[in-house]
């Protein structure tokens, strides 16, 4: 197979610079054309944005950064036969005593280490960052420049840099180019990647964007746990066909009525509405009402506005009627057409396979990497049936 693009390698040399009396390590690019890629068919990312696992977390309670970790760690071992975790090497105590779980830490078992080969899942905490100073010293040493920590271009190397140790070194632990006839995942768990990047280095993997709710509600943050639960106590009330009125869930869930409304609001958020608690509660009602028609075969599910698959995927995730953000959309349908070109049929399955039909319209102008052609093709994807 002919590869449109090249695999681009970094290749470290010496050098004696005369003007400036010193030895420079210089980066040489070169090109190597690939008629055999692996395909990573067997991989599945499940990227998880927002869990707020970075290097420092607290450990006191529940709901900290720390305890969430160990929840986590937890629901790996009972959702998978032999799961592994990578994370800060001062938090690798926290796992001790966790009975099958293969756990490591950055710098030494995500490079160079066959210790998770064996493992059905891995998951990365957070994301591994250098010291700034040494990283800083080495970009200067490349660039012979001398620069400060905000320099746009340090900065841009920098996260280019953390995103190659993650994703070439860390995920390659899982060593699912020699093991093609298992499925694995790995839990992708940070908030710098773009999933352009992720299929970058992993050609044919299966990608989906999560929240924690969705994977380990105790992993959650603080806030996220609490609106899941005002969540579960709506669906449930409307589905039971009653009005769910704020003083009463506020006492049911042991809140304050201006809490319940707080939290009411970020729900708003989540589906792209701003109101109060009755217009909330109207919303998700009246789509409620819409769903048992389908689910009697009385409705089209396909006439689901994005607000409506929105407040399914959120109220009622057990109808399987997946709803994605048209920021989420727009990168999997530019995806698409690089992987398929102007074939129409492959990107329309493509795009239906993943539910990305009621997002197209919305969000698609709003890429700047569409040419003209590109919205030509997308918008005729568009109006399909």
């Amino acid at each position: 197979m002919d590869i449109s693009w090249s695999i681009t390698s970094q290749i470290f040399f010496n050098y004696y610079a005369p003007t400036s009396r010193i030895w420079q390590r210089q980066i040489v690019t070169i090109k190597v054309r690939s008629e055999d890629l692996p395909a990573y068919s067997n991989l599945t990312f499940k990227y998880i944005k927002g869990a707020g696992f970075g290097k420092q977390r607290r450990n006191e309670s529940e709901y900290t950064a720390g305890q969430r970790a160990i929840a986590f760690a937890n629901w790996l071992i009972q959702n998978h036969r032999n799961p592994g975790i990578l994370d800060h090497k001062i938090h690798l105590k926290n796992y001790e005593g966790l009975e099958g779980l293969n756990s490591g830490y950055y710098g030494h078992d995500s490079r160079g280490s066959n210790k998770f080969q064996h493992c059905d899942a891995l998951a990365l905490m957070g994301e591994f960052w250098s010291n700034i100073g040494a990283k800083l010293a080495e970009f200067e040493t490349l660039t012979g420049e001398i620069v400060g920590k905000d320099d746009g271009r340090f900065k841009a190397w920098l996260r280019d840099e953390m995103a190659g140790e993650m994703l070439a070194q860390a995920v390659g632990r899982l060593r699912s180019h020699r093991r093609i006839y298992q499925q694995l995942v790995c839990y992708l768990i940070g908030d710098s990647y773009s999933l352009e990047e992720i299929t970058r280095y992993y050609p044919g993997a299966k990608i989906e964007v999560l929240e924690m709710t969705q994977v380990c509600l105790e992993a959650s943050p603080k806030k996220e746990q609490k609106v899941a639960g005002l969540t579960r106590v709506i669906s449930l009330a409307v589905a039971k066909e009653d009005k769910p009125g704020r003083n009463a869930v506020a006492k049911q869930l042991q809140w304050s009525v201006g809490q319940v409304s707080k939290l009411a609001g970020c729900l708003g958020q989540k589906i792209g509405i701003s109101c109060g608690w009755d217009e909330l509660i109207r919303v998700v009602t009246n789509v409620w009402e819409y769903i048992k028609t389908f689910m009697t075969g009385r409705g089209d599910r396909s006439n689901l506005s994005e607000l409506e698959l929105l407040v399914v995927e959120l109220f009622f995730p057990g109808l399987h009627l997946k709803a994605i953000a048209p920021e989420t959309a727009i990168e999997l349908i530019y995806l698409a057409y690089q992987e398929y070109g102007f074939d129409l049929g492959k990107i329309m399955a493509f795009l239906w396979e993943r539910s990305l039909k009621n997002a197209i319209n919305s969000g698609l102008a709003n890429n700047a990497n569409f040419n003209e052609q590109d919205l030509d093709l997308l918008n005729l994807v568009s109006q399909k049936p």
